[in-house]
């Protein structure tokens, strides 16, 4: 089972959609990235 939601991947550089992968993990549906965030304002905080 996959749960879908929307966030910010910073190696697409824009909003994607995330599959969660396993519990507490999710994903960048398109390239698979792990490390995305709830928002940009919330990746511009980690840089």
């Amino acid at each position: 089972m996959s749960l879908t939601q929307f966030g910010f991947c910073p190696n697409c550089e824009r909003r994607r959609e995330l599959v969660m992968t396993s519990p507490g993990s999710v994903s960048c549906h398109d390239c698979g990235a792990v490390d995305v965030f709830e928002s940009r304002e919330k990746y511009e905080e980690q840089v």
